[in-house]
C-alpha cells in the first residue's frame, strides 16, 4: 500500500492525514546539501524510510550514498541521479534542488529536525499498528480471545520503538587508518583563545560571591559581538544562547546592561545572544538531567554555536551530585551537543574543599576546567577580584595556560574589567606590605606566601626602584 492508499484509508478509519512535516524533511535536506557535515550529525537520528514524502527518501539516501563514499553531494552531483523530466511540486528537479539549498537549516539546526522526522515516522507505524489492530478486533475468530489480540497489538507497539531504536546503530563501523586519513575535516578553530574551542566543552567554577556569572555573561556577551575580552581573542562573532537558572531578571538587565556599556563596539545584531531565565519562566527553566527538559531546550536552542549553562545546581537537578552515575544523561546530552557543532561552557559552584562540586567525573569530557578563587589579600569592599586558574587546558599551554587576576568594577553604570599578570598583582601587594613597614615575616603571614618568595619579590621590586632597600634588622 503506498503513502496515498494509506492515507485515504487512514482517512476512513481515523478521519486525519497521516502525521508528516513537509517543511522539516526540505529544510533537513537543504542542510545536508549546503554542508554535506550535517549527514554526519543526523546519520545515527534518521534515515531515508523515515522521510514521508517518496522524492525526499530517494534525495536523501543519493546523499547518503555519495557523501559515505566521499563524494560531494550538491545540487550539481545529485540532479545526475534522478529523472530529468521529473517535476516536483511544478518545478523541474534542478530547480527544486537548487530551492532546497536556498532554503535550508544551518547545520546546528539538522539534528532538531531529523529527530522530528524520526518521531512523525515512528507515529506513522503505530498508526499502521493500530489499523492492523482495529481490524484484527474487527474480523478475528471468535475463538481468539480480546485478551490475545491486547497482548499482540502491545508487543506489536513495543517492537517499533526498540526495533527503530536498535536501527540507530546500524551505521557504526570502524574506519582503518587509510579511511580515516581521507577525511576531510574541517579545520577546528577557536571561539575565545585560548579556552574554548569550536565543538569545546568547558566549565568554570567557584565559591559562592567570586563573580563567575560575570565572568560567564561578559565571557557570553564577548563572543557575540566578536570582541576581545580580558586577554582572550575573539577572531568573529557567534551566536550565543545563556542559560540562566538562578538570577533574577532585574539582576540580571542590570548586570547585561553595564557590560554591554562597557564594550566600545555596538551590540551584536540578528540574534548572536539571546537569554533564557528560569525567572522569566513560569516554573522555571526544566530540569537538564531528563529527557523532556533536554528535548525543552533543544528546541529553543535554534542555531546558536554556543551555549552557556548558569548554573549546574539550578538547571541540572536530577539524580545525586556526587555520583557519577547521576552524571551520565547529562554528558550524553552534552556530548550530542557537541557532535551537531556546538560549544558548551557550564558554570559551576565550588565544594567546601575547594574543587568543583560533587562527582569529577563532569571534568573527563570537558577540554577546560576554569577554576576562579580569592588572592590572599582580598578584602570584601573590592567586589569581584579574583584569580583565574586553568585546571584543565586541552589544547593550549605555556604562557597562554598561566593563570591571571581580574577585577570587576562598574562606574557610573559601565562594566570595566581589567587584568594583571599574577607575578604582577603580588609584586604589587609585597611593595604595599613594605610600604606599611611590615618585615619580611609579617608580609610572609598577611599575604599567604612563603618568606623566600617574599624576599624574591622584594628584591625584585627594589631593583625596579620600587623600594628602597631594607635592613638586615627589618628582616
Amino acid at each position: 500500500m503506498n503513502i496515498h492508499q494509506r492515507t485515504m484509508a487512514f482517512n476512513e478509519v481515523f478521519g486525519g492525514t497521516w502525521p508528516h512535516n513537509i517543511e522539516a524533511e526540505q529544510s533537513l535536506l537543504g542542510a545536508i546539501i549546503i554542508n554535506n557535515n550535517a549527514l554526519v550529525a543526523v546519520d545515527a537520528l534518521v534515515a531515508a524510510e523515515d522521510f514521508f514524502e517518496p522524492i525526499h527518501q530517494n534525495i536523501f539516501q543519493i546523499c547518503a550514498d555519495l557523501i559515505r563514499a566521499r563524494k560531494l553531494a550538491n545540487p550539481v552531483t545529485l540532479k545526475t541521479f534522478l529523472p530529468n523530466d521529473l517535476l516536483i511540486g511544478g518545478l523541474p528537479i534542478a530547480q527544486y534542488l537548487a530551492r532546497l539549498a536556498a532554503e535550508a537549516a544551518t547545520v546546528f539546526n539538522a539534528p532538531d529536525y531529523a529527530r522530528t522526522i524520526r518521531d512523525l515516522a515512528n507515529r506513522r507505524l503505530i498508526l499502521e499498528a493500530a489499523e492492523e489492530l482495529a481490524f484484527a478486533a474487527k474480523t478475528a475468530d471468535v475463538a481468539v480471545p480480546a485478551e490475545q489480540i491486547a497482548a499482540d497489538a502491545i508487543e506489536r507497539f513495543a517492537g517499533i520503538i526498540s526495533d527503530r531504536s536498535s536501527g540507530q546503530t546500524s551505521n557504526i563501523r570502524p574506519l582503518n587508518i587509510a579511511e580515516f586519513l581521507k577525511l576531510e575535516l574541517r579545520p577546528r578553530q577557536t571561539i575565545l583563545a585560548p579556552w574554548l574551542p569550536e565543538k569545546g566543552l568547558a566549565m568554570i567554577y567557584s565559591p559562592r560571591g567570586i563573580g563567575k556569572t560575570l565572568f560567564g555573561l561578559t565571557s557570553a556577551y564577548a563572543i557575540a559581538s566578536g570582541v576581545d575580552f580580558l586577554g582572550f581573542r575573539v577572531e568573529r562573532p557567534r551566536k550565543v544562547v545563556y542559560l540562566d537558572g538562578e538570577m533574577p531578571a532585574q539582576v540580571m538587565q542590570e548586570r547585561l546592561a553595564a557590560i554591554v556599556s562597557g564594550f566600545t563596539q555596538q551590540p551584536p545584531t540578528n540574534d548572536n545572544f539571546r537569554v533564557l531565565l528560569s525567572d522569566l519562566v513560569e516554573g522555571g527553566l526544566p530540569d537538564l538531567a531528563t529527557p523532556d527538559g533536554q528535548a525543552c531546550i533543544d528546541a529553543r536552542v535554534g542555531d546558536a554555536e554556543v551555549v552557556f549553562i548558569d548554573n549546574i545546581s539550578t538547571l541540572i537537578r536530577s539524580g545525586k551530585e556526587n555520583e557519577a552515575e547521576g552524571w551520565l544523561p547529562v554528558q550524553n546530552w552534552i556530548l550530542g551537543h557537541r557532535r551537531a557543532g556546538r560549544a558548551l561552557v557550564a558554570i559551576h559552584h565550588a565544594g567546601k574543599a575547594g574543587a568543583q562540586r560533587g562527582t569529577s567525573r563532569r571534568e573527563d569530557v570537558l577540554d577546560t576546567v576554569i577554576s576562579l578563587r580569592r588572592p590572599s589579600d582580598y578584602s570584601p569592599e573590592q567586589g569581584a577580584r579574583f584569580e583565574l586558574h586553568y585546571e584543565k587546558c586541552r589544547g593550549f599551554y605555556g604562557e597562554e595556560a598561566q593563570p591571571f587576576e581580574a577585577k570587576y568594577e562598574v562606574c557610573n553604570r559601565v562594566a570595566v574589567w581589567t587584568r594583571t599578570e599574577i607575578v604582577d598583582a603580588e609584586l604589587a601587594r609585597v611593595v604595599a606590605a613594605f610600604q606599611d613597614g611590615m618585615s619580611i615575616r609579617e608580609a610572609a603571614d598577611a599575604l599567604g606566601m612563603h618568606r623566600s618568595k617574599v624576599d624574591r619579590l622584594r628584591k625584585k621590586a627594589v631593583e625596579a626602584g620600587k623600594l628602597a632597600p631594607v635592613s638586615e634588622a627589618a628582616e
